[in-house]
């Protein structure tokens, strides 16, 4: 049982169960607003540590080139 500061021992096993609880209580707790949000947030920050060339080549990795290119096209258009 936790103590009063809050002071919690658990084993690698039931440290990965609770992380798994936290995230399913969190998930059913979200309305689908919360949950686009979400994940909108977690993909933007995921491209924080990519410089622009690794960002396109993981696009291209995952989307067809011509959505890419026009991607690059709208952003850099006037």
């Amino acid at each position: 049982m936790p103590n009063d500061d809050h002071e919690v021992k658990l084993t690698s096993d039931h440290w990965e169960d609770l992380k798994d609880r936290w995230a399913e209580i969190r998930l059913d707790s979200m309305d689908p607003n919360d949950m686009e949000q979400f994940v909108y947030q977690v993909l933007r920050e995921s491209l924080d540590d990519l410089s622009p060339t690794e960002t396109v080549r993981q696009f291209t990795d995952e989307f067809d080139r011509e959505t890419v290119d026009q991607v690059i096209r709208d952003v850099t258009s006037p």
